[in-house]
């Protein structure tokens, strides 16, 4: 870690690199085996213009990752929020069966006995009033996201 994979010697002219070349024709294979990368003016603008291509796909090809990333995270905690509403969904649902439930049992056996009361002129000042049931319930989820078929395999 922390060490380069080649070095570019800049020779500040071509025609320098092609005397050099003229004296010794193996120089660019035995540089290139050295991890040298022999440049010079007309070479040194194309070979930076491609580091800088490559810089910016790895940049490209990082922010990806992360985004990708991110995406992962935001799903997870969607399905997490999924479970959780619909976990309340149904807890509200039974509670207004509950409600509804103790509804029914409070008119077909409190409320019976109490008019009794007023029958026999025991009752109170107050008139006892019977509360509506609830017919409001929580709406089904029915995002292909959100339903459970029971197809996925653990």
């Amino acid at each position: 870690a922390g060490s380069v994979d080649f070095v570019v010697m800049f020779v500040p002219g071509d025609v320098f690199l092609t005397a050099a070349f003229d004296v010794r024709p193996d120089l660019f294979d035995a540089a290139a085996e050295a991890d040298v990368i022999l440049a010079s003016p007309g070479t040194l603008l194309a070979f930076l213009r491609g580091v800088a291509c490559g810089w910016r796909e790895r940049q490209v090809a990082e922010e990806a990752e992360a985004v990708a990333a991110l995406g992962r995270e935001l799903h997870e905690r969607v399905a997490r929020f999924a479970e959780h509403f619909g976990a309340v969904g149904s807890a509200l649902g039974r509670a207004v069966g509950s409600y509804n439930q103790a509804l029914g049992s409070m008119e077909r056996r409190l409320l019976v006995t109490a008019r009794r009361f007023e029958d026999h002129g025991a009752g109170s000042r107050r008139q006892v009033v019977s509360p509506e049931p609830l017919v409001d319930v929580p709406l089904l989820m029915r995002a292909p996201e959100l339903v459970d078929d029971g197809s996925e395999v653990a």
